[in-house]
């Protein structure tokens, strides 16, 4: 229960060393996946989980017992559009069976908590860093704080380190020199990049859980037919997506002391409230998901193209805070200030610029570069 009310106040607080994308993931999509889940926890496991018709003769034991193992065992859809007459109980077996209603709460909630799963790691990668990029990118919004100055400085002084303060401890050789050589100064960027293709594998595996266990259609993985069938006002009687109505076996065991016992084979009738609003939840999150995976690839992309002409970016950055007669004077310098960046520094003012439009990570990058084109020329 501690864990559940950590995690509650976790994703409570928006986060700002990763971009918005980055928060759609891993705070509104959870926050949505879990209300939706307790939701349906509370509807589905509440008083009115299932209703099933049962006869006259029946006793109030024979009644609970029947909803209670329709709920756990699972209904099946007759399709009464095609015939007036239930099928024999032999023929059940043959028909489409209403598996998940009872696990969709849980699915929903394993979908948030898979796309928590990116920010935890990130959290833990970024808080390590010797480029103070977490403090950098929390205290952005807050420039003219004490803390950001500060943290500007720290940022200064390790921006430009080579090699990188971040050594490999592998305990092999080789696997310490090339991570030495190859990984250490851009394993931001790195971590980062695993970040967004987690984000877009969580968005298919999630989608895929709505359509094949939600949606119930193990031949529509993408819930494509489903989707098109319910926007489009095709009758749940006739498509079988989210039935209202199914159809139960019970089997009840009559006791006559041993000698003449014997089974009991009925067929009820089920209502499955739930399903009458799982449908409109479904439709609403197969179209955020779709969003959603167009969005993820989309800002993948753009973080390949800005981290790729980061370079680029800090000569233009730079010059667009410097007077005309600075500018031409410092021309050289600033792509020199641009080459010994780090990769991984490139990436934390890339970041910080992000959470401010370019005002903060612009300021501070300026700053640093007359910084260290004085002390280079003091010592020169």
């Amino acid at each position: 229960m501690l864990a559940l009310l950590e995690f509650f106040d976790f994703i409570k607080h928006r986060h700002h060393d990763h971009d918005g994308v980055d928060n759609l993931n891993t705070r509104y999509i959870c926050m949505y996946a879990l209300a939706i889940g307790f939701l349906l926890f509370a509807s589905e496991y509440g008083v009115n989980s299932i209703q099933c018709f049962d006869k006259a003769s029946w006793r109030p034991s024979w009644k609970q017992y029947s909803d209670d193992l329709c709920f756990i065992e699972g209904s099946y859809f007759v399709n009464l559009t095609e015939t007036d007459k239930l099928p024999a109980p032999d023929e059940l077996k043959n028909l489409k069976k209403v598996s998940f209603y009872q696990w969709t709460p849980f699915i929903f909630v394993l979908i948030a908590f898979m796309f928590h799963l990116p920010r935890v790691f990130w959290a833990s990668v970024n808080s390590t860093s010797y480029l103070y990029f977490q403090e950098l990118c929390e205290t952005s919004l807050e420039y003219e704080e004490k803390e950001h100055r500060e943290c500007v400085k720290k940022f200064d002084t390790v921006s430009t380190s080579q090699p990188p303060r971040m050594p490999a401890h592998f305990g092999i050789g080789f696997v310490n020199r090339f991570y030495n050589e190859k990984i250490s100064d851009k394993y931001l960027i790195i971590s980062y990049f695993i970040v967004k293709f987690w984000h877009i594998f969580n968005v298919v595996v999630a989608h895929l859980l709505l359509c094949l266990f939600i949606g119930d259609n193990i031949q529509d993985p993408f819930g494509y037919k489903t989707f098109f069938n319910v926007i489009s006002g095709v009758d749940w009687r006739k498509s079988g997506a989210f039935p209202r109505l199914t159809t139960c076996l019970v089997q009840i065991r009559q006791y006559d002391f041993g000698r003449f016992d014997r089974y009991k084979r009925e067929q009820v009738q089920c209502f499955l409230a739930a399903n009458n609003y799982i449908e409109k939840i479904f439709i609403f999150t197969w179209a955020l998901f779709a969003f959603l995976f167009i969005r993820n690839c989309w800002s993948l992309i753009e973080w390949a193209r800005k981290i790729w002409k980061s370079k680029s970016y800090v000569c233009e950055i730079v010059r667009a805070r410097l007077s005309e007669k600075k500018k031409n004077n410092f021309e050289k310098n600033i792509e020199e200030y641009a080459n010994i960046l780090l990769p991984d520094a490139r990436f934390a003012i890339l970041m910080a610029s992000s959470q401010t439009r370019d005002f903060v990570g612009g300021a501070d990058l300026t700053a640093n570069f007359i910084k260290w084109d004085t002390s280079r020329n003091g010592s020169a």
